[in-house]
């Protein structure tokens, strides 16, 4: 019997059948150019992409077109990037970048895509900072900051229906904003010729900007599923020669922190008046739960050799992820995975023989 006979057991009502078809298409240009001798770098370059939905609906839903009916619908965007990078001193240098995106998420539903007033996601923003080499190049690090809006996220407005009456319904339009901002700074340091360290640690701020009419108190209030902080660093030491050569061991952390897991208007309850005004009647703060931070520790050894007058080496690896086993959630509050031992081979073709 075919699987799905398996768990049919008479009651099922088949709520969707559909067949859905998305293709993307783009093309990136960009032109670099050095000025002062190499001192100053700048870029400009633009961005097409082209989405096109071919879908149907095979079981009959609340919209306009009939069941079996194609739709299909093409959506285009053309987006600027440019940016500069300029070197301070011999081992600064200082960069800024600026760039507009454009996504559609690809599993959106038949009835989403055919809305008349559907349209694609969009974003702008900028990134700048320092890059710099100390201690003869033996430590590199890069420290930045971002600052981004996000455009046409899917909220809930509200419409007076019908128009006069003094009867609003809640009603979903891409008409919401998010904000991001925060600062990043990752680091490598070779600190002998054995011993490797580095880390990272960065900070977002994401929080709405627009929520709708409907939900007015969700203005300020964290975007769900972006962690506010989360970083991490490694130590790494290989053997450069000897009976060892070709041995190397790493050991890992990675830290994420608290991320909201709730919608922005989790919780709340409003009444409206006549004339369209929201009043917030009662809330249970759901809007402010998140999963608790979590620290995960990872650790690897390899050993990697190729044989004389051979153009092949290879490599084996034994990875433990979560090696404390850390019992922890999601952001999307399912849990995490629990310790994870990989062993591996790999053989790769050098190109010459030794």
């Amino acid at each position: 019997l075919p699987i799905s006979k398996w768990f049919q057991w008479g009651q099922e009502v088949a709520t969707r059948i559909r067949k859905q078809r998305v293709t993307v298409v783009g093309g990136l240009l960009r032109h670099q150019a050095a000025f002062f001798n190499g001192r100053l770098l700048a870029y400009a370059g633009a961005r097409y992409d082209t989405v096109r939905f071919r879908h149907r609906e095979f079981i009959p839903v609340p919209t306009a077109f009939a069941v079996g009916q194609l739709v299909d619908k093409q959506l285009s965007a053309l987006k600027p990037n440019f940016g500069v990078n300029y070197k301070v001193n011999g081992g600064l240098r200082f960069f800024v970048n600026y760039s507009e995106s454009y996504f559609v998420p690809q599993s959106e539903a038949t009835a989403t895509v055919n809305d008349p007033t559907y349209k694609a996601g969009i974003a702008n923003g900028w990134d700048y900072g320092f890059k710099g080499s100390l201690l003869n190049d033996r430590l590199n690090f890069t420290l930045s900051g971002f600052y981004a809006v996000r455009e046409n996220v899917q909220v809930t407005d509200l419409q007076e229906t019908p128009p006069g009456s003094g009867n609003y319904l809640e009603v979903a339009r891409r008409e919401g904003n998010q904000l991001v901002r925060g600062f990043e700074f990752d680091f490598n340091w070779r600190l002998t010729e054995q011993l490797s360290a580095g880390g990272s640690w960065g900070h977002i701020y994401s929080i709405y900007t627009d929520y709708g009419a409907a939900f007015p108190l969700a203005v300020g209030r964290r975007v769900q599923g972006i962690a506010p902080v989360n970083g991490g660093a490694y130590l790494k030491w290989a053997a450069s020669g000897g009976s060892l050569k070709g041995v190397s061991a790493n050991i890992g952390v990675n830290h994420v922190g608290p991320t909201p897991t709730e919608a922005p208007n989790a919780g709340d309850t409003y009444t409206t008046t006549r004339t369209g005004e929201r009043i917030l009647t009662r809330t249970t703060y759901q809007w402010r739960l998140r999963t608790p931070g979590y620290t995960l520790w990872n650790i690897g050894l390899r050993y990697r050799f190729q044989p004389a007058n051979s153009s092949y080496d290879h490599s084996f690896a034994l990875n433990v992820n979560n090696a404390l086993n850390q019992e922890y959630k999601r952001a999307n509050r399912l849990l995490g995975e629990e310790r994870s031992v990989f062993l591996t081979y790999t053989v790769g073709r050098t190109g010459r023989n030794r």
